[in-house]
């Protein structure tokens, strides 16, 4: 019996081995050192960098690339870590600069980078997200710059461990952290640099010193690059914010992860109070803006930006962080956005004093010297963009065979009578592209919405489409989302808003999944004055009523032989009109989109099929 008992356990063993799902690892299918600049091809191949690099040429990115057909969806997208070893062996973010990520990397437990998302660094090569990238810069290890930080070697070839990090599907949110490669880049400043530690003497610090820095006074941003249009970036000379910035503006901190390095010099060893200056509004819950702060690696707390100075207003305030110990000399303070929210964390001012009852008053300093071709230009008073869905320069679909293949509906009477122009775009298969040029009028910001169909019968979200305009990813949206849920027929969605230059513009439209619904798209609408709601439809022609009407839904009232008897005008409870038509004979390959009910007539011997087209 106990033998018996031990076969069965060894059997549940191995069985739980075989069924318990593990994380999925992407391949990595390129990989390399390079510059990163803002914007084209951002790689630029490098291998060796010198301390005389500066701008782009200062910045070092080791990047893995994963295939372009990896699932993004939520719960498996994987994202991207990194560890970095100095030439003598130094695991730089343990010895040199700690981090808050211990994290169990194949087995053994590592200090790795704060993991991000995956992103598209070549504009417009694709839908998907699928570079990883370790954004560093040759400032970031010069000694002079971690003074007080453990001695290492500057000169050499430098080692980075590229770690893709996957969830655990069933597992309460842990993840897998997988090394997938191994990469090198050479520093060079001519002499064979060494840091050796330092050490600092406490002595009373004077009253009232202070440190002051501007938000786009940074040394480093380590920040994500997606393409979209609210990634995070320095806003120069920002008037659509008021006229009270500190310095030449502020920082738009905006992607969970993104970080800030900044240098701070405190002028004698003390306590000082920390403030920042940022922005709040009424449009965002509490919360929204959190980040988290560092100095020399050391967490000093997790703070909501806009958290008390004045929430429930618009503007820039002050808020008190905490209280810190400083050195005298120089520190590295690091500012990151705790998660990816509705918005962004806007940096304008760093303030410390050694008066820890001290409060700042208003900006620093205040210069509009930026102003001359950095402010957003305004066009003409309601400038206007008009395109109907079905006047598209380019269809890349696929084509099955299937009934409900992507196609443009002309005079789609079984939707209504209310659709513009001459009738709607039907985007049905996951990866489906629609192509449109938009002129813009004139440059400044316009609000874009979208004219589609919603109806009863499927879910939230079935609709998704991403819009990217000149390549770059406006967002990701629900057609069918807000205006009417719950009802059935046409109506505006709005998108977002996008800054457009004078001219014209390549926008696409891509249906995200296959799902049981399609992405019908009946017009595109933009405005220059934000605020503006469409009204109805643009257009109306029923010059192409004459087509044939694509079957709906089909039942069996009586037909000549080989017909069908099909429902004309979806969703009418009743006077729906009925014509015979030839049975379809290709149906859609999915299950919730399909409805086929078999009816058995005079003992089996007439069959009748029930085919409903996926919309």
């Amino acid at each position: 019996m106990e033998k018996q008992f031990k076969v069965i356990c060894l059997v549940v063993l191995v069985l739980l081995v075989i069924i318990l799902p593990v994380a999925a690892i992407p391949s990595v299918i390129k990989s390399g050192t390079s510059t990163y600049v803002t914007g084209g091809n951002m790689l630029q191949p490098k291998t060796t960098w010198t301390t005389s690099d500066t701008g782009s040429d200062g910045n070092i990115d080791a990047w893995i690339q994963i295939s372009p057909g990896t699932s993004m969806a939520d719960g498996s997208r994987p994202q991207f870590t990194y560890r970095v070893f100095t030439p003598d062996g130094k695991d730089w973010f343990k010895d040199i600069n700690p981090t808050l990520w211990n994290v169990n990397v194949d087995g053994q437990m590592a200090y790795v980078d704060q993991p991000v998302d995956f992103s598209d660094v070549n504009f417009g090569s694709g839908n998907n997200l699928e570079y990883g990238q370790a954004r560093m810069t040759v400032y970031r290890f010069q000694p002079e710059h971690n003074a007080g930080k453990p001695s290492y070697q500057f000169n050499g070839p430098w080692k980075v461990d590229m770690i893709i990090t996957t969830p655990i599907p069933n597992s309460g949110g842990e993840r897998a952290y997988t090394k997938v490669a191994t990469l090198t880049f050479n520093l060079n400043d001519g002499g064979g640099t060494t840091l050796l530690p330092t050490t600092t003497t406490p002595t009373p610090v004077p009253s009232n010193q202070k440190i002051i820095i501007d938000g786009e006074k940074y040394v480093d941003a380590n920040v994500q690059k997606t393409g979209a249009q609210w990634d995070s970036s320095e806003e120069k000379c920002p008037t659509w914010r008021g006229s009270d910035w500190s310095g030449t503006g502020d920082y738009y901190l905006s992607h969970g992860g993104d970080t800030l390095t900044y240098l701070i010099n405190a002028p004698a060893t003390g306590t000082y109070v920390m403030w920042m200056r940022d922005w709040s509004d009424t449009n965002h819950a509490a919360g929204d803006r959190q980040v988290t702060v560092t100095i020399d690696g050391a967490t000093i707390g997790t703070f909501d930006a806009a958290s008390s100075f004045n929430k429930g207003t618009t503007g820039y305030g002050w808020d008190k962080f905490t209280t810190v110990n400083l050195g005298a000399g120089s520190h590295t303070l690091k500012i990151t956005k705790k998660d990816t929210t509705s918005s962004a964390a806007i940096i304008d001012d760093l303030w410390f004093s050694s008066n820890v009852n001290e409060i700042p008053a208003s900006y620093t300093t205040h210069s509009v010297a930026l102003c001359s071709g950095t402010t957003p230009i305004t066009p003409t008073p309601n400038q206007k963009i008009i395109v109907e869905g079905e006047d598209y320069v380019d269809a890349n679909v696929q084509k099955t065979g299937a009934q409900w293949d992507s196609s443009e509906e002309k005079c789609p009477t079984w939707r209504g009578s209310d659709w513009s122009g001459t009738g709607d775009y039907y985007l049905s298969h996951g990866g489906d592209t629609l192509t449109y040029t938009i002129n813009a009028p004139s440059a400044g910001t316009y609000v874009m919405w979208m004219r589609d169909w919603s109806d009863t019968n499927h879910a939230a979200g079935d609709r998704q489409v991403t819009v990217t305009i000149d390549g770059a990813t406006i967002g990701t949206f629900d057609a069918a989302n807000a205006f009417n849920r719950g009802t059935t027929g046409y109506g505006w969605d709005k998108l977002s808003t996008v800054n457009l230059g004078a001219g014209s513009h390549t926008m696409k439209i891509t249906k995200k999944d296959t799902t049981s619904s399609a992405a019908i798209i009946d017009e595109l609408w933009f405005s220059s004055n934000v605020n503006e709601i469409p009204a109805s439809y643009t257009t109306h022609s029923e010059a192409l009523c004459t087509v044939t009407r694509p079957i709906i839904y089909c039942t069996a009232p009586p037909c000549p032989s080989g017909k069908l008897a099909c429902l004309l005008k979806d969703g009418c409870p009743g006077g729906c009109g009925y014509s015979c038509e030839t049975p379809v004979t290709s149906v859609p390959p999915t299950t919730s989109g399909i409805e086929t009910a078999v009816i058995l007539l005079a003992l089996g011997i007439a069959v009748a099929v029930i085919a409903k087209r996926k919309d």
